[in-house]
Formats: C-alpha cells, structure tokens, sequence
C-alpha cells in the first residue's frame, strides 16, 4: 500500500482484490495516509495535461474541443454507473475523476482569452446573478442523496458552479465579497493549505489511536494548530530549500509566498 502511495498509483491499487482490509473503505497503509488516493489523481492529470496544453496553445484543439472533453467524462461516468456498474470505484479513479481539475483548466485558458469575462462580466447585477446560480447548484449536490447522481451528474454540475465563484473571486478580488479572501492570515493558510490537508488526517488518526477523544471544536482548534505548524515547518525545512535547489539547476527563483 505504501509503495502504491509512493508511486502514485494508490487509487488503482486500493480497487485490487484483497487490497482493502474488511470493513475499511480504502487500505491507509500507515494511520491517516487514506487522503493520498487524491494525489494520485493530481499527478496522473499534471502528467498528461501538459500535452493537452501545447495542442491547445498550437490551435490544434480548441474550447469546444475541451468542452467535449469534459463532456466525455460525465459520459465515461455514467457509462461506468449505469452499464459497467463500477459505482463505487468513481469517486477514486483517475479516468473518472480529471475533469474536476480540468474546469479549473478550463477557467483557466477563458481568463487568458479574455472569454470568461465576456461570458461573465463583472457587472454587479450580473455577477450577484452567476453566484446565486453557483450557490443553488452547488447545494443540489449536498442536499440531493440519490447516489447515481452523485457519483456521475453531481462532479459535473459542481465543476460548473465553481468557474464563476472562481473567476469573480480573482477577477473582482477587490470586490467587499471577496476582498476578505486577501487578507494576510488567509493568504498565509491559502499557501499552506496542501500541507495541511495531507497532515489533518494523520494526527486525527494518531489521536483516536491513542485513546485520545476531544470536542469536535477541540478538533478544530488542537488539530488544526497542529496542522499548521506541520505545514510552517515543511514550507521553511522542505520547500524553501527545493525551491532553492531548483533556482540552483534551471535559474528560476520563484518569489517568496506569505509562509516565508
């Protein structure tokens, strides 16, 4: 399981026969590491991406081409649902799962061209319009249980609804809606923030392996500070000197982020 980790290919191994320990739903490995199933997903993405990248950067593929893409995968999961019955291998699959990155992507090129303001302008009336519409879409996948849903229609729609609340909170960051997401803290916890989510769990886990119980505000508060420090100590002992490491071998230098 460890090696699968390692190597990123954890969210494959974890559907293998025998792979999953009775009554868990995926094999940790150590305590805490179930969450890395997701970078699996990221790395297999982040390598074929950037051939996708240049043939949209040469005019070889174009939006509607990617609109396409995305399109095939609510397919492929629907396919996958309804025909192969695969239901629960979705949620975790690399092949199911690419287009929740792939609207970012998306955004992404729309912000380059010039599209997405078009498509959405930063006109108040028309703004406050495409958040309500994110809003409502984005609780359907909450609050609707029906579970062919929301393993295939239900990753789509929440793509969907997050371009606009992404797109107005960087296009329109000065806007009272979103200015707070630039404050110094939040800042400072939006660059840790992957450290923390690969940490969370762990002490979660080390705590209930030790028979220690809190509040759920305890939680929070204890396992979150914990997190955070984690994610200090790593941005200054891990990725200050990578970066550094980088500089030395290709003489890019990154700036310095708000962990620093």
């Amino acid at each position: 399981t460890i090696l699968s980790q390692v190597a990123y290919f954890y969210n494959y191994y974890a559907l293998t026969p025998g792979a999953v320990p009775e009554g868990a739903v995926l094999p940790e490995g150590a305590n805490g590491l179930r969450v890395l199933w997701s970078l699996s997903v990221e790395e297999h993405f982040y390598l074929l991406y950037p051939m996708l990248f240049l043939l949209i950067m040469k005019g070889r593929i174009t939006m509607w081409h990617l609109g396409g893409i995305l399109a095939f995968f609510l397919v492929w999961r629907l396919f996958n649902w309804h025909v192969l019955g695969w239901g629960d291998h979705i949620y975790t699959r690399s092949d199911t799962r690419f287009d929740s990155i792939l609207w970012g992507c998306l955004l992404a090129l729309w912000q380059g061209k010039g599209i997405a303001n078009r498509i959405m302008p930063l006109n108040g009336k028309v703004m406050w319009a495409w958040l309500a519409v994110a809003v409502v879409v984005t609780l359907l996948g909450f609050v609707y249980r029906n579970e062919a849903f929301r393993e295939t229609w239900r990753y789509t729609l929440q793509g969907m609804a997050l371009v606009p609340v992404f797109h107005y909170a960087v296009a329109n960051y000065r806007h009272p809606a979103f200015r707070w997401l630039n404050w110094a803290p939040l800042a400072k916890i939006g660059v840790l923030s992957y450290s923390i989510y690969l940490i969370h769990y762990v002490i979660l886990r080390g705590f209930a392996y030790n028979g220690i119980e809190l509040h759920p505000l305890g939680n929070f508060v204890v396992v979150g500070g914990l997190s955070i420090l984690y994610a200090l100590a790593v941005a200054r002992f891990v990725e200050a000197p990578i970066r550094n490491l980088r500089h030395y071998f290709t003489g890019h230098r990154m700036q310095p982020t708000a962990a620093e």
